[in-house]
């Protein structure tokens, strides 16, 4: 899945950093200059959900957008509602096309430029 997700974001334009886990995703962000995520739920070590929450700790304005196919004991549904809850810019179910995942990012994208203008507002004027 993560190679197909990976040709899928080269093909529409994409410079792609794949990762296995939660935990690589991490120290890729350490390193990396990174304008978005793909993460899916279920991964092994750290997954999405603890990577969301991880990367809102230190970088809350990044765009995410979560797959799943639900797992553990949640169904697809429950999954993505608790990704969205927790922060997710975006959810998509599997499995999803080229124009869904184009979708969520473009969604994705548009929620992170309203929350930069929203700050950008908040703030007060010098006078």
């Amino acid at each position: 899945m993560r190679q197909l997700l990976q040709q899928l974001l080269q093909v529409i334009g994409h410079k792609v950093i794949p990762t296995s886990d939660g935990e690589e995703a991490l120290k890729v962000l350490e390193r990396e200059p990174v304008d978005l995520i793909v993460t899916d739920v279920l991964m092994p070590g750290k997954d999405g959900l603890e990577l969301i929450r991880e990367v809102h700790k230190n970088r809350p304005s990044l765009p995410i957008v979560v797959v799943s196919g639900g797992g553990y004991r949640l169904d697809k549904h429950s999954c993505l509602t608790t990704a969205k809850y927790m922060g997710a810019s975006a959810t998509l179910s599997k499995p999803f096309s080229l124009q869904e995942i184009q979708l969520g990012i473009d969604q994705a994208w548009a929620k992170a430029q309203w929350q930069a203008a929203q700050a950008t507002l908040a703030q007060p004027v010098a006078g």
